[in-house]
Order: structure tokens, then C-alpha cells, then sequence
């Protein structure tokens, strides 16, 4: 065998271990995969990071990140502890924080986890465990499991869809206490 074929075969083995090697991937509640961010060295490392988004000439979100890590050809910027306040009609409508975050810095999709706590302007409160945010729909989606608290009412379900407000949301699996003074709209049998 000659010195170019070894070297090839060697890099292959090594290529083949270290694939091999690799952490798995994070697994959620019903087997779901969670979009964990990332490793690799980024390109960039930003000691404050702050992004706006826009929707036409309307501000749709605005980040801020105690620390970003940049990784320009992958389009990814890694965040720590990430918050984000969302904007309906150029007014504020809710604020999203996590322990950690994912920006895709070309379509402004997120991924934020590590336990996410999102408040909107009329007093909802949802917590879940993580959720992607996709800019185009202003929908967040997570199958992981979530309790959204308006007063004294709470309901908890796992999985769950939101827009960004949380004026239009969908808890799958969901079991809940009604408070009296919300449960107007509910039969009495």
C-alpha cells in the first residue's frame, strides 16, 4: 500500500471515530429532537449583541444578548441568556427570555431553550422548556411541554403553538384550572 493510500485510510478511520464520538443529539418529551445550538469556533464572539427585525418599515423584534457567537457561513449567531421583545403595530407585545438561544442572522428564525419564560403585554405568562420562533409565520412552536399563566387561571399541556403576542396560541395535551371570573364562556352542566 502506498504512503498517500495510508494516509487517506488513516484519515478516513479518524473522521469515521470522531463522527462516531459525537454526543448525541438532545431528545425531548415523545422522542422529539430539541435544536440544541451548536458547537464549532465561531468566526466572531460579540461581548454585547443586539439585533433588530423588521417587517417592512415596522419593528417586528428587538434581541439583545450579553454575548454572541458568530458563525458568518453558517448564517448562526449563538446567544447566552437572549431577550427579545416583540412588536405589534410598532407597540411592544411581549418579551421572550432564555438561558440560551440560536438566531439564524438570514431569515431571523430563533431557537431559544434552557427554559424560556415569555410575557406578553396583557399579563399572559408561558413557560416551557425551549421553542423555535419562525419570523415569516410571528409563530413560536415547541413540542415540549408548557404552563401559560393569565391570573389565577393556569393551563399546562405539552406542545404548543404561540404568536409572538400570545393573542393566538394552541396547547396540545392540555389540562387546566379555570379561574370564576374566566370561565364566563364555559357551559355549566
Amino acid at each position: 500500500m502506498s504512503g498517500l493510500n495510508i494516509r487517506i485510510a488513516v484519515s478516513c478511520l479518524a473522521a469515521g471515530a470522531l463522527f462516531a464520538c459525537r454526543p448525541p443529539r438532545p431528545v425531548g418529551e415523545a422522542g422529539a429532537v430539541v435544536e440544541a445550538p451548536a458547537g464549532g469556533q465561531p468566526d466572531q464572539i460579540l461581548g454585547q449583541f443586539t439585533m433588530d427585525a423588521y417587517s417592512g418599515l415596522r419593528r417586528q423584534w428587538a434581541l439583545s444578548s450579553p454575548r454572541g457567537e458568530l458563525f458568518d457561513r453558517e448564517h448562526r449567531v449563538d446567544l447566552v441568556s437572549p431577550r427579545v421583545q416583540f412588536f405589534n403595530d410598532g407597540r411592544p407585545g411581549s418579551e421572550v427570555v432564555a438561558a440560551q438561544g440560536r438566531l439564524n442572522s438570514e431569515t431571523k428564525d430563533l431557537w431559544a431553550g434552557g427554559g424560556l419564560v415569555m410575557v406578553s403585554t396583557e399579563g399572559v405568562r408561558l413557560e416551557s422548556d425551549w421553542a423555535r420562533y419562525d419570523k415569516k409565520s410571528d409563530r413560536f412552536v415547541s413540542t415540549a411541554p408548557v404552563t401559560v399563566t393569565r391570573g389565577p387561571s393556569v393551563v399546562k399541556g405539552v406542545g404548543w403553538q404561540a404568536k409572538s403576542d400570545l393573542s393566538d396560541m394552541i396547547i396540545f395535551s392540555q389540562r387546566g384550572e379555570i379561574a370564576d371570573e374566566d370561565s364566563r364562556g364555559f357551559e355549566k352542566r
